[in-house]
């Protein structure tokens, strides 16, 4: 707990956000785009000016928007890890951000939220093995606007029996949505409840790990592995790996177990 409260004002200054007052207000002077108000003056000439410099101003901040790479990880299942996911992925579309969801557990929760698997021809398993498979094509558009889904399957489970021995195995899909990362503002990893080879390969291909964490006695045990996986990616494959934070699910206050964690 220590060491997660000294390392989350770092990813916090990184992407902007300051607390020094009740609201979050970013430092760096990006403007989301669900947050761009237009003035509005007397003169209809004088707003036509004031809105069209602000709207270059926007574009000029979008443009020099570096993609954030979110990972949502704890080898601890149940602890709501998809549904985490789905509804930050849904909350950054809904706010104008271009966001790319990739279903990376083989149990395909967050693909069957939006999609319908019946249908998926291909996923991240076919995308990450077969080299003919351009990471884009299987991707897939959701009903909910500016949210896409890079889908799971079931045979996503073989995945690390197939990259066992490969040298550059930790590196896969960070290698393949690097065609995709200049499409999205930010892209979301949903993680499967472990520490093998598709976590690793989350952890590489993201700047930044979001942990789920149920208050329970359990759940918080198994945090010190994994921050011992995150430190060892952070020394070779991904120095750059920041944690955004720790998010407490299925609280109950009731308990004093809970309030004591």
């Amino acid at each position: 707990a220590g060491e997660i409260r000294r390392l989350v004002p770092v990813a916090e200054h990184d992407l902007g956000v300051d607390r020094s007052g009740h609201e979050h207000r970013r430092t760096d002077g990006f403007v989301p785009s669900g947050e761009l108000h237009l003035q509005r003056l007397g003169d209809g000439d004088h707003a036509g000016r004031a809105n069209g410099a602000r709207r270059r101003q926007w574009e000029v901040q979008r443009r020099n928007w570096v993609v954030r790479i979110l990972c949502v990880a704890n080898q601890k299942g149940g602890v709501g890890k998809t549904t985490t996911a789905i509804n930050l992925s849904a909350a950054l579309a809904l706010r104008g951000k271009r966001t790319l969801l990739i279903d990376l557990d083989p149990q395909a929760n967050s693909t069957m939220s939006y999609l319908d698997v019946t249908s998926l021809t291909h996923s991240v398993y076919d995308a990450v093995l077969d080299p003919k498979i351009v990471f884009s094509e299987i991707i897939r558009p959701t009903a909910q606007p500016n949210l896409w889904v890079a889908p799971s399957k079931i045979a996503l489970a073989k995945l690390e029996g197939r990259l066992v021995g490969e040298l550059d195995a930790h590196f896969k899909l960070k290698d393949r949505i690097a065609s995709v990362k200049a499409d999205y503002d930010a892209i979301v990893i949903d993680c499967p409840p472990a520490l093998g080879l598709l976590t690793v390969n989350a952890l590489v291909a993201s700047t930044h790990l979001l942990i789920p964490i149920q208050s329970s006695y359990f759940a918080l045990e198994g945090t010190d592995d994994l921050l011992e996986t995150i430190e060892k990616v952070r020394q070779r494959p991904n120095p750059e790996l920041k944690i955004l934070g720790v998010v407490i699910t299925m609280h109950d206050k009731r308990t004093a177990l809970a309030r004591d964690i």
